[in-house]
Parts: C-alpha cells; structure tokens; sequence
C-alpha cells in the first residue's frame, strides 16, 4: 500500500492527527489525489471538533468511496510521517532543478528569482509547526531567561533611549508599527533606529519600498555622523563637516553592514523580504512602509486595500515569530488617515484595524506648525503589550545636525 495511505490509516486516532499536523505535514506533501482531499477532510474536522476527534474509517469510507485503508498498526506515526516529508521535498527539488536547468540559460537571473520563490514555498511546507507547549522543557525557558538578562531586560533599540527604557525595545518576534501623516519623519525615525542598533552590534536590513536607496544612505550617513542633512542635501557642507562625515562613513563601514535594499515590484511580498532578510543574517527587519507592500492574491471590491493590508500584517507577525526559522523583530512605518488629524491614536493607522489587533507596539509620530517652527516632534506610545502608554517630545534636529533625542516627557 503506498505511502500515503498508509499514514491515513493512524489519522483516525485525533493523537496521531496533532502529532503529523505539530510535523508540519499539509495536504500538498500527499502526491496522491484522494489522498490529499482525504488528508484535508480528516483535518478539517478534527479542528473544527477544537483538536479533541478525528473522523473514524467508516466516516472516511463514506466520504470517499474509492478510498482503501489497510496500514500496520504497529508502524510508527512519526516515522511515516517524515518519509512523507522527505519524499515532497526530493519530488519539489528534482522538480525545480528540472525547470531550471531549462531556463538558466536564457534567463539565469529570472531563473534564480524562481528558484528563490519555489524553494522558500517548499521549505515551509515542510517545516514543523510549534504550535504548543506542555511547559516540561524547563531548560529552554531557562536559556531565553538567561538570554533576556545578559541584555540586561533590553531588546534591539527603538533609536531613542528612554523609549528603549521603557518599553524594553523589541524582542525577536516582535512587531512595531510606527504612524504618522505624509512627510511627517517616519522614514527618518526608523533609520535612526537602524543607525542605534548598528552601534548596538546588531545587523538591520531596511526595505526602501518609496525612497531610492541612495537617499536611504544618504540619510543613514548623516544620522551617524551627527552632520546636518539639510545642508548636505542643498552641498552646503563646510570642510569640517565633510571630513567628519567622511571618518562616520569609515567607522561605521567597519561596524558591519546596515543591509538597504529596494525590491521591484512583484518582490516585495512578506516571504520575500522576511527570507532575503534571514538570509542576509540580518536580526532586525525594518520596513519603509505598509502601503508599498505587495500582497500575495489579488483585491477587489470596495475594502479591497483594507482587506490587503490587514492580510499583510497578520502574514508579517507569523513569518516574523516563526522559531523554527528563527524569529525577528520588525519595525515598520504605517500611513495616519487623514479623519484623525485633530488626535492621534490607535484608530488613526490607515486601511487597517489589524495593527491594533497585531503590533506587539504601536508608536505615533505627530506635529503643529508651530512644533515643526521649532524643529520638535510628538512621539506617543499608543499600545503596547509589555508597557504602559507614555508620550515624548523629541528634539528633532535635521537643520543645523542630524539629531532626535528626547527634549521632554510628557507624560508616563
């Protein structure tokens, strides 16, 4: 009896159900069709039964007449389950490497991107899903524990200290959503904190989905050296300043790298950039902005980029929180609504409920004239999940230096 049938067998036991499922096994890993329709019958209703029963063989012979069921009860679960997995992913290499070697000729780079896309997709369908815990692994928790403490209770920087203090900064995992109105300062706020976490020690890689990615440097370069923006965007740098920015270039560049990359559209989907950021070694994501994101399917009708957007968060927090790939922490710069330019608050990210429901932490960045006269910035924490709201006025100096810092607390 083949393979898959034999694997369907112990499925009517809800157990040996979780246990395939916890694997990480899904009904594309069945080459058989019934199998597979099968596979997602029997899931289908032991979730709906909340985990707790799975069909038995007369419901499945019911459900689907031409289907065969004679394993060995004595044949392990898990072992057919991995030889399952094994044998999808030998098919989808062979599979891909078929194509390839098709194509790589005429189109080695299309090809690659192929190869990059197919491959991720296959890998996730084989990658076991950590969905529980019996909390008997004492030893795990006690190494996260550790970990937290050598950071002293810190996660990477949010770029403003006392933020940092009071939120504890942001843990793998973990997502930020940073709002404000049009040409208000996010891009600026979140290469402020790629540039802190940098002097940490840790490796950010920033998607530029709007600016070019020279400005992104260009930017990155002045909030390191401390040098004014303003006057290097209009070649107005005394000498001095020149060769101060010249020696941040220098240090920073043996730092280690701030990744920025400006993926085409078609590319930047939440797999693409969460992969190309593992596999840059990056340990810190950080997106400029929501809008530009593309989504996986198409939208229509009349809440079409609400529906696309919220997909996106909700898609971003679980790639971002995968262990079994290691999880990440991003921080991402989110569009204000223009129905909420008199207060600022949870409500007013724009096209998307989701942030309140998703981000671990949600920041709003906001300013009157007469704040912008006087080069200051309003930063509120307007949720978050470890910490209590608190609001900030920051300096926000771009005039005479490249400089944000805390000018005041509002309020705790």
């Amino acid at each position: 009896m083949s393979l898959d049938r034999r694997l369907l067998f112990h499925l009517t036991e809800s157990n040996n159900v979780s246990t395939v499922w916890d694997m990480g096994v899904r009904a594309d890993v069945f080459e058989d069709p019934l199998s597979r329709a099968a596979y997602r019958f029997i899931t289908d209703y032991w979730l709906s039964s909340q985990m707790e029963k799975s069909p038995t063989s007369l419901v499945l012979s019911t459900e689907f007449p031409g289907l065969t069921l004679d394993g060995d009860a004595e044949e392990s679960v898990t072992w057919l389950a991995e030889r399952l997995l094994r044998r999808y992913a030998t098919n989808q290499l062979q599979e891909m490497l078929t194509t390839a070697a098709v194509t790589a000729s005429e189109d080695p780079v299309g090809t690659l991107r192929s190869l990059q896309s197919a491959t991720y997709t296959a890998s996730e369908t084989v990658t076991p899903r950590y969905i529980r815990s019996d909390m008997s692994n004492i030893d795990e928790r006690r190494l996260r524990y550790g970990q937290r403490a050598e950071q002293q209770g810190r996660g990477i920087t949010l770029g403003i200290p006392e933020l940092d203090a009071h939120t504890g900064g942001l843990f793998p995992g973990e997502l930020c959503a940073v709002g404000a109105f049009s040409k208000v300062g996010k891009t600026m706020f979140l290469l402020n904190a790629a540039v802190a976490a940098r002097r940490q020690g840790h490796t950010p890689i920033v998607f530029t989905l709007e600016m070019s990615r020279r400005e992104v440097e260009d930017r990155i370069d002045a909030l390191f050296s401390g040098v004014s923006y303003n006057r290097f965007s209009h070649s107005e740098l005394t000498m001095d300043e020149v060769h101060t920015w010249h020696a941040a270039q220098e240090e920073l560049a043996g730092m280690g790298p701030i990744f920025v990359e400006r993926p085409e559209r078609g590319e930047r989907t939440v797999p693409l950039m969460v992969n190309r950021a593992r596999q840059a070694g990056a340990d810190y994501i950080i997106i400029d902005q929501l809008s530009f994101i593309d989504g996986e399917k198409e939208y229509r009708g009349e809440r079409a980029i609400t529906s696309k957007h919220s997909d996106i968060v909700f898609a971003l927090k679980d790639e971002i929180a995968r262990d079994s790939r290691g999880a990440i922490p991003c921080l991402m710069a989110v569009q204000f609504n223009r129905d909420s330019l008199n207060e600022v608050s949870l409500k007013s990210f724009a096209n998307t409920s989701s942030i309140e429901q998703t981000v671990d932490l949600a920041l709003g960045l906001s300013r009157t004239s007469d704040m912008r006269a006087n080069r200051l910035m309003r930063l509120d924490i307007l949720g978050a999940r470890r910490s209590d709201i608190a609001a900030y006025l920051l300096r926000w100096e771009l005039i005479n230096a490249s400089q944000i810092s805390v000018s005041e607390q509002i309020y705790d």
